[in-house]
């Protein structure tokens, strides 16, 4: 049950579009998000099968993350616009649902931002940059689930943001870098894999930047949307209306980021057909992609001198590949990356 604020708070005067009005836009576009996660869940499950237990189970906690933190939404807007209508000081302090929708949004960021830092470990074959942003990955979520400790004592707006503001706006700031730090990384790297000579390979190089840049960017400028509205506008609910859409954003770039992997893989089929390029080069890809493969390399002729491979590009950021058998050059394709 919701307390009623301490008599020494004052009452902001009541303005119905950034309590009310914001809080409501805020959760119906993150319902809207969430049914397009229900969606691509489901498309992952009936295309992925074979996918590693591990993965899988990653998709299967995040939609179950995802189920209650709409719950949690839903209840929150049901107690402000029903149970509460009528009593605007009663805004002064947030469902206990909303708190709760907090909490969950903490375990929800880093199963995205971790997968992320995964994938750069796996492209730079490094420890020290993705450490970092482990690190700051574990640091938005103790900073969150400090947060939520704060809000579930459920103190009035004015007094929440006298004790979090420093909370909040470090664990925005934390995430908006890590999103900015993971996509700026893994471009720089993907930079580095298209050779000077092979179109086939630029193209294909360049598409995966932009998929890569298009899935941080949203949970990037949703951190800073967050931000912005809460440094401007601290005592109304436009920045929770920012902040309950995150959690969707940070699944949904997860899912995009699995689900992707046939489009990308089609895509390099199609401009391999397109390009028709010579049988060598693609020997040479294929070694250069299965570098551990010896029938590509025999199939090169190149197993003894790996050194005139005009190729270096290694796109085994997963280990999920698909055979697509035979089509006139031999390819194996990799999912993604």
């Amino acid at each position: 049950m919701n307390t009623a604020p301490p008599a020494t708070v004052p009452i902001p005067a009541f303005n119905h579009f950034t309590t009310i009005g914001s809080l409501e836009i805020g959760i119906v576009n993150a319902l809207f998000l969430s049914g397009i996660f229900a969606v691509q869940v489901f498309l992952y499950f009936q295309r992925h099968r074979e996918d590693r237990w591990g993965i899988r189970f990653l998709v299967g906690l995040c939609g179950g993350l995802d189920v209650l933190h709409t719950i949690a939404l839903c209840h929150a807007l049901y107690t402000v616009t029903v149970t509460q209508y009528g009593n605007p000081e009663s805004l002064l302090v947030p469902p206990m649902s909303l708190d709760f929708g907090i909490l969950l949004s903490g375990f929800i960021g880093p199963l995205e931002q971790g997968w992320f830092t995964y994938r750069l470990h796996r492209l730079t074959k490094r420890v020290a940059l993705p450490f970092i942003c482990l690190v700051l990955t574990l640091a938005r979520f103790v900073g969150l689930i400090g947060l939520s400790i704060v809000a579930l004592h459920q103190y009035s707006l004015p007094e929440y943001n006298e004790r979090a503001s420093w909370i909040i706006e470090s664990v925005v700031i934390v995430s908006a870098a890590l999103d900015f730090t993971l996509v700026t990384a893994l471009c720089y790297h993907l930079r580095s894999w298209r050779p000077e000579k092979s179109r086939v390979m630029h193209k294909i190089v360049n598409q995966i930047m932009i998929w890569t840049a298009e899935a941080g960017a949203v949970t990037m400028f949703g951190a800073l949307g967050i931000l912005i509205t809460y440094l401007t506008m601290k005592n109304n609910y436009v920045y929770i209306g920012f902040f309950v859409v995150q959690p969707k954003l940070f699944s949904n770039s997860l899912l995009l980021s699995l689900n992707s992997r046939g489009h990308f893989s089609e895509v390099i089929r199609s401009t391999i057909r397109n390009s028709r390029p010579p049988a060598s080069m693609m020997a040479q890809m294929e070694l250069s992609m299965f570098p551990s493969s010896p029938t590509s390399a025999t199939t090169a002729g190149l197993h003894s001198n790996p050194e005139i491979l005009g190729i270096k590009v290694d796109v085994s950021v997963h280990s999920d590949y698909v055979d697509e058998g035979k089509s006139g050059y031999g390819e194996r394709v990799p999912r993604a990356i």
